[in-house]
């Protein structure tokens, strides 16, 4: 993912805080059941929260908008091309 950069979640907390992040994506896999969560900073470099081994985290979808809302993040684009409504059967969580 060159070009990107990459933040823990206690990173992305506190450049959120400061007003560094532009903007932020949910983006759900096919079954729904998790998301990553994109972001651009202020410089226009996209990122990802990430583990830290450095993997792209995935959160249940639950447990995503607790962190966001923990923070402060109020307002989030969501992206759906992925995800398939037939794989849950009615049920994102």
């Amino acid at each position: 993912m060159s070009g990107q950069i990459e933040a823990e979640e206690a990173t992305f907390a506190k450049l959120f805080r400061a007003g560094a992040i532009k903007s932020v994506q949910l983006t759900f896999e096919l079954s729904g059941r998790r998301c990553l969560v994109r972001y651009v900073n202020g410089s226009e470099v996209p990122g990802h929260i990430v583990t830290k081994r450095g993997e792209v985290k995935l959160y249940r979808v639950e447990t995503c908008f607790a962190f966001l809302n923990r923070i402060g993040v109020g307002v989030v684009t969501v992206d759906l091309t992925k995800f398939d409504a037939s794989e849950t059967q009615g049920q994102l969580v």
